[in-house]
C-alpha cells in the first residue's frame, strides 16, 4: 500500500477514500512520526469525527479506531482538540496513562492542554489531579516563563482547592496583579462596584451628550489576564486577544456610550482596572494604539460633514501632535501614511456640488468605498481619521490616536478634543445657512473657521486659532496648549 502524504483528506469524508488504496486504508499505516509530520495530531477531532459519523466499511471504521487510538498513545504531545476525543476513546485508567507521559516528556507548547484534561478528571481523582499538576508547575518553574506560569494558575481558578493549594505553595512567585486578577474572576460585580466608587467624583468630558463614543483601546502587558472582563456584569465592554499586540489585549466597547456621569465613570473604571493590573503601553515595541469612534448620526448635513473634514484636514499634523499622550513617543508610521490629501483636494477645490446630500458625502467618504468608481482611493481605513460604517445607525468617524494605553485622562482629553471639532462643525454649518443677520459670535466663528485655512500659519499659530474656534474656557484650553 503505498503512502500517505496529503493530511488535508481528513478535513471532511470523501467516500472514494474507503476504496481500497484510499487515504483511509493509508492511515493504518502511519506512524506518529508521520502523524506530526503531516500535522494530523492537530485534526484527532476530526479524523474521530469521520470515522464515527461517515466511514461505513465495519472492518476500516475498527482499524481506524484502533489505529487513533494507537496514535495518541504513543504520541509525546496533545493538541486542542485532543480534549474532545480523550474521554470518548479511553476509559479513566488508560486516560491516566497518558497524561503520565505527555508530562513526562514534557512540552510547553501545549501545557496548557494538558492541564485543562486533567480538570476534566472528577473530584474522585482528586489526589492524582494534584500530584500531576505539581509535576507540571515543578517543571514551569525552571522555565523561568512568567506569563505561561500566570497562564496556567488561571486555569485553575474555578477549582478551589486546587487552586488554593497551588497560590499557596507558589504565593512568592506570583506577582500582586494575579490576585487582583483572581479577585475580579471571583466577583461578577467587581467593575460595576468600582465604578459606583467612580461616580462620586467623576465628571462629565464636556461634550454634546447626544454623540455616541465608543473606544478600542489596545495595550501592552507582562502578565496574561485576558478574559478579566468576561464575567462582568453590567459592563458593555470586552476585552479579547488581539495579534497586533501580542503581549496584550484590547479592550473595545460592546455598545456606545454618551457623556453622562454614569458612562464615564464606568470607562474610568475599565481604565483603572486595566491600569492595575499591569497593562500599558510599551514605547520600545510602539506596536499599542487605539481609536475613538463618534456617531455620525449627530451631523445631520451633508455641509456639517464637509465642514468636519475641513478643520481636520486643515489641522490634521497639529491633532496628531496634541493627541498623543505627554511625554509618549508616538506611532508616528500612522500620521506619515494617512492619505487624507485625497479627500482635502474634493473639499479644498470644491469639487462637490453645492446641492450634494447628506448620503452622497457619506458614500463618497465611507471607507467602505475607497474604490469610488470616480476617484480612486479617496478615504483609507488607516488613515487619522476615516468615516465607517455599514447602516446609519452605524455610521461613525474612527480616529486613530497615536499610541494606546489606559491612562483615562489621556482618552477622555481626546473624546472631548474630537466631540468639539463635531459640534463646532455642526454649529457653522447652521450658521451658514441662517437667514437672519449673524451674531458677532457667529461671525467670529466663520473668521476662526477661515483663517485655518491659511497654509502659512504655524502649528503654533494654528493651535491658538483652533483652540478659540472649540472652547471658551481657558483651564480646558491650557490641557492642550500643555
Amino acid at each position: 500500500m503505498s503512502k500517505l502524504t496529503n493530511g488535508n483528506i481528513f478535513f471532511k469524508y470523501y467516500e472514494k477514500e474507503e476504496q481500497e488504496n484510499g487515504a483511509y486504508w493509508k492511515y493504518l499505516d502511519i506512524t506518529p512520526d508521520d502523524e506530526l509530520n503531516l500535522g494530523l495530531n492537530l485534526y484527532r477531532w476530526d479524523i474521530y469525527y469521520i470515522i464515527t459519523n461517515n466511514i461505513k466499511n465495519p472492518e476500516l471504521k475498527l482499524k481506524m479506531t484502533d489505529q487513533l487510538k494507537s496514535l495518541i498513545r504513543n504520541s509525546k504531545t496533545l493538541s486542542f482538540d485532543d480534549e474532545k476525543v480523550l474521554f470518548k476513546l479511553f476509559n479513566i485508567d488508560e486516560l491516566k496513562e497518558i497524561i503520565v507521559n505527555v508530562i513526562q516528556n514534557f512540552n510547553i507548547d501545549n501545557v496548557d492542554v494538558v492541564i485543562d484534561v486533567i480538570l476534566k478528571f472528577d473530584d474522585n481523582y482528586i489526589d492524582w489531579k494534584r500530584e500531576q499538576l505539581d509535576n507540571i508547575f515543578g517543571t514551569l518553574i525552571g522555565y523561568h516563563d512568567d506569563r505561561l506560569f500566570i497562564k496556567c494558575m488561571k486555569s485553575l481558578i474555578g477549582y478551589t482547592e486546587l487552586h488554593t493549594y497551588f497560590v499557596d505553595k507558589y504565593r512568592d512567585k506570583l506577582p500582586k496583579e494575579y490576585f487582583l486578577y483572581f479577585k475580579i474572576k471571583s466577583d461578577s460585580k467587581f467593575i460595576v462596584k468600582l465604578q459606583k466608587e467612580k461616580l462620586k467624583t467623576s465628571s462629565c468630558i464636556g461634550i454634546d451628550p447626544n454623540i455616541k463614543i465608543g473606544v478600542e483601546i489596545e495595550v501592552d502587558g507582562n502578565y496574561p489576564f485576558s478574559g478579566f472582563l468576561t464575567n462582568q456584569e453590567g459592563v458593555s465592554y470586552r476585552d479579547k486577544i488581539d495579534p497586533t499586540v501580542p503581549t496584550g489585549i484590547e479592550v473595545v466597547t460592546k455598545s456606545t456610550f454618551h457623556d453622562t456621569e454614569e458612562d464615564i465613570s464606568m470607562f474610568e473604571a475599565i481604565c483603572d482596572t486595566m491600569d492595575n493590573l499591569g497593562y500599558y503601553y510599551d514605547e520600545l515595541l510602539c506596536d499599542a494604539g487605539g481609536q475613538i469612534n463618534l456617531g455620525l448620526d449627530y451631523l445631520d448635513s451633508a455641509q456639517s460633514i464637509l465642514i468636519f473634514y475641513e478643520i481636520f484636514l486643515n489641522c490634521e499634523e497639529l491633532l496628531w501632535y496634541i493627541s498623543n499622550e505627554k511625554g509618549q513617543i508616538a506611532r508616528c508610521d500612522i500620521f506619515e501614511n494617512s492619505r487624507m490629501h485625497a479627500i482635502s483636494e474634493i473639499i479644498g477645490k470644491r469639487i462637490l456640488d453645492e446641492d450634494v446630500t447628506r448620503e452622497e458625502v457619506i458614500k463618497l467618504f465611507n471607507a467602505r468605498y475607497d474604490r469610488n468608481a470616480d476617484i480612486k482611493e479617496i478615504s483609507f481605513k488607516e488613515d487619522t481619521v476615516c468615516l465607517r460604517g455599514e447602516t446609519e445607525d452605524d455610521y461613525r468617524f474612527e480616529f486613530r490616536i497615536p499610541n494606546g494605553g489606559c491612562h483615562a485622562k489621556t482618552w477622555i482629553d481626546n473624546i472631548r478634543l474630537y466631540g468639539k471639532i463635531m459640534e463646532i462643525s455642526k454649529r457653522l454649518a447652521n450658521i451658514m445657512v441662517k437667514k437672519e443677520e449673524l451674531t458677532e459670535e457667529e461671525e467670529c466663528l466663520l473668521g476662526l473657521k477661515i483663517d485655518l485655512q491659511n497654509e502659512d500659519l504655524s502649528l503654533e499659530e494654528k493651535l491658538d486659532i483652533l483652540m478659540d474656534l472649540l472652547f471658551d474656557d481657558e483651564n480646558i484650553k491650557d490641557i492642550y496648549f500643555d
